[in-house]
């Protein structure tokens, strides 16, 4: 498979929608963030809608420098519900347990961002996620390909 261009990845409304939701609960403002990022706000109430990477990147980067808040995606954890991710969560929630839902995040994140993906490695202490963030020339400060156990 080809690599897209970072020009060429784009996030789903209700992925984006969920970081408008986070960066006004925080008290910036999202109508200057958006206009600044060239996004069209108003595109986050059409649920076929999506974002290029590198706007949401970009948006990422003009929140952290307006809130002087690196970690301003993790300030108001409470804003964003599972209903915020759409189909996905419901995909998810219906799992029988964590692998299951693991599985399915596997299965679906091309939905939220074709920027990204999932894997689940098998290791000796268990299972590890493993997000790989990619066609995006300037990923948001603090990211990185990571994984979890």
């Amino acid at each position: 498979m080809s690599e897209k261009r970072a020009d060429q990845t784009t996030c789903a409304a209700f992925w984006v929608k969920g970081i408008a939701e986070t960066l006004e609960a925080a008290g910036l403002d999202i109508h200057a963030l958006f206009e600044e990022a060239r996004l069209e706000l108003t595109s986050l109430s059409d649920a076929d809608a999506r974002f290029p990477t590198e706007g949401i990147s970009l948006l990422w980067q003009l929140a952290v420098t307006r809130s002087d808040n690196p970690a301003i995606g993790l300030a108001n954890s409470s804003v964003v519900k599972p209903g915020s991710f759409d189909v996905v969560a419901y995909a998810m929630m219906s799992s029988a347990n964590l692998h299951g839902t693991l599985e399915r995040a596997v299965r679906y994140v091309d939905i939220l961002s074709d920027a990204a993906t999932l894997t689940i490695a098998d290791d000796r202490e268990g299972h590890r996620l493993i997000l790989e963030l990619f066609g995006v020339s300037t990923p948001p400060q603090g990211s990185a390909s990571s994984s979890t156990s």
